[in-house]
């Protein structure tokens, strides 16, 4: 018996100390949890503090959604004034075709 998978996974990449700003507003819109990651971006300009090479530090926010959900998700966090303006952020998508974990939200 083949399982339907509705989810998708919603991924916003954020400058660091945005990734509560991204959550708050994911679950205002339905999310019901998320998980965050910290990593170092990538840029052709130089960062430099007193001759030391800096990296931009980011957030990764993952959220697993429901598909008729996501869409309400990623518009209230792409919207926000704070996001566009500040967060110089990164919302986009992924189709979740296999899961192992998620029996509990599948509704069984």
């Amino acid at each position: 018996m083949k399982t339907v998978i509705n989810f998708e996974l919603i991924v916003t990449i954020v400058k660091k100390g945005f990734a509560d700003f991204v959550i708050s507003e994911a679950k205002s819109a339905g999310a019901t949890g998320a998980t965050i990651l910290v990593g170092n971006g990538t840029n052709d300009e130089k960062n430099e503090f007193l001759g030391i090479q800096i990296s931009d530090q980011k957030e990764i926010v993952l959220i697993v959604a429901k598909k008729r959900l996501k869409r309400k998700i990623m518009n209230s966090i792409i919207n926000s004034q704070d996001f566009l303006k500040e967060g110089n952020g990164i919302c986009f998508s992924l189709p979740i075709t296999n899961a192992i974990g998620l029996a509990g939200a599948l509704g069984k």
